[in-house]
């Protein structure tokens, strides 16, 4: 299937200016998930700023929430976090939790998969404050599809394999893949 860009809709557009105080990041929007029951998008962009040197100049991405419309909201730091090329969010408990690959702090830096309460304005570091870490053998991008409950992971760009695991098998500690393509 084509589409041609003119049969596209445009949904939302994530914004250019920001209230004041808000730390500006024009990058390269990465990835996008819709919240539709609690009426958001969760944005994310690499992020090039200060704030990299408390994870050793680690990647790091901004979190940027908006309205379906594209109202700005609020936004957060996901620092040693890669750059955001994949993120999920995880409403289940009522609250947004976000799945992210991260890097553990240094300097160690082991590649890891982690859940995290979407906090506006937190710098989100490798810490306690997490709601689940994991250390994995590979640096994966992560995703989650909270119709089945399942955390959707790729090595990314050396190795095209996805993986689909339950959240309930990460939870005890095992990357144990129900699917993998």
């Amino acid at each position: 299937l084509m589409i041609n860009e003119g049969q596209g809709y445009l949904f939302a557009e994530l914004p250019r200016e920001f209230p004041a105080g808000v730390e500006v990041n024009l990058s390269v929007m990465q990835c996008a998930q819709i919240d539709v029951q609690n009426g958001y998008i969760y944005w994310s962009q690499e992020y090039y700023g200060s704030k990299k040197s408390k994870v050793g100049g680690q990647q790091s991405y901004n979190i940027y929430r908006t309205t379906l419309d594209g109202t700005f909201v609020d936004m957060m730091w996901v620092l040693g976090g890669g750059h955001g090329t994949m993120f999920g969010v995880d409403t289940s408990s009522g609250e947004a939790h976000i799945w992210s690959y991260y890097v553990t702090p240094l300097p160690q830096a082991e590649k890891a998969i982690a859940m995290f309460k979407y906090v506006p304005f937190k710098e989100q570091f490798y810490d306690e404050s997490m709601a689940f870490k994991l250390e994995a053998p590979d640096g994966f991008r992560v995703t989650y599809d909270q119709t089945s409950d399942y955390v959707v992971m790729s090595p990314g760009v050396s190795n095209l394999t996805i993986n689909v695991c339950k959240k309930s098998d990460l939870f005890a500690g095992r990357i144990a893949p129900l699917y993998t393509f």
